[in-house]
């Protein structure tokens, strides 16, 4: 190959010779989500032209409508789940594990 110009179907740095760096860009739902979540509600939806694009307009329009399982995937894929939290009030190992011992040696 000569020296000089790189050519025309050369990737540039950072990208992936199957064009996997673009992948992402276009299919993550959580971006489609946002930038639905931020467009002018006044204005019509353009139209999409990917599925994800696609996705995130029904699951907007559908929490925009009440469907609460929509509002709780869109919160979900945008806030993330909300972390769990177990209640160790008046649970005390040490009595549990002895109870569990006890039915272990009725058996």
């Amino acid at each position: 190959m000569a020296k000089g110009k790189p050519p025309a179907n050369a990737w540039k740095s950072g990208e992936q010779p199957d064009g996997a760096s673009h992948v992402w860009k276009h299919f993550a739902l959580k971006n489609r989500l946002i930038e639905e979540l931020q467009r002018d509600p006044s204005k019509p939806a353009p139209k999409p032209k990917t599925n994800a694009q696609a996705i995130a307009q029904k699951l907007v329009e559908n929490a925009k409508d009440g469907y609460e399982k929509s509002i709780e995937q869109v919160f979900d894929r945008v806030d993330g789940k909300p972390k769990q939290t177990v209640d160790f009030e008046g649970f005390n190992l040490g009595n549990r594990l002895r109870e569990i011992g006890e039915r272990m040696g009725k058996k």
